[in-house]
Formats: C-alpha cells, sequence, structure tokens
C-alpha cells in the first residue's frame, strides 16, 4: 500500500483502518476519538500471532497489547502538549516507506 501524502496515511488510518509494515515491524492504529494514533513495534512472528488471535476474537491487534506503545496526539486532543510532534508528524515521517499493509491483509 502506497500512500501520496502524510495526510493521506493520517486519514486512512484515522478511518479505523490499522496498519503494519512487516520490514519496518511497525504497527500503528488509532488511538483516541480526538485522531490521535498509537504504534508499537512487532516483529513478523507477533504480528502473525496477532493477526490469528485477532480472527478468532473478531478484534483489532491492538486490544492483544499492553504498555509498550507510543502515543502521537492530534493537536485538537487535551492531552497535546505544544510543541511535541503530532500525528500528522509521525505520518510524515512514515508515509513513503515500503510496505505499508492494512491489518486485515496481513498473513
Amino acid at each position: 500500500m502506497k500512500f501520496d501524502s502524510a495526510k493521506q496515511m493520517l486519514d486512512y488510518i484515522q478511518e479505523g483502518n490499522d496498519l503494519y509494515n512487516p520490514r519496518l515491524e511497525v504497527y500503528v492504529f488509532v488511538y483516541s476519538d480526538a485522531g490521535s494514533i498509537a504504534y508499537y513495534n512487532i516483529s513478523v512472528d507477533e504480528a502473525k500471532e496477532l493477526e490469528r488471535r485477532s480472527r478468532e476474537a473478531d478484534e483489532y491487534w491492538g486490544a492483544f497489547l499492553g504498555p509498550g506503545g507510543w502515543i502521537v496526539d492530534d493537536p485538537s486532543s487535551d492531552f497535546y502538549t505544544e510543541g511535541r510532534k503530532t500525528n500528522l508528524d509521525w505520518c510524515e515521517a512514515a508515509y513513503k516507506e515500503d510496505g505499508w499493509m492494512d491489518t486485515r491483509e496481513v498473513i
């Protein structure tokens, strides 16, 4: 999956689509109603296990993850601190990377 811009990637995530990049071993998903995102470093083997568990339970991968990820807030979030990296900044650094796929398509 390729994105033409950071905004396109962020919009895709904020629409409820979780992404995984096996080359980077990164999983990202929408974290809050304000549009903040969260990301985790997930190995390919862990991704396979998350996919198996999510299919069995009809849940998203994040439902099986605990502490260990990072939250990148949207500027509209009450938790956003001025001057910190935003969700769009994170996508700006990530959208050009090869290998992004929707977690519903990971096998």
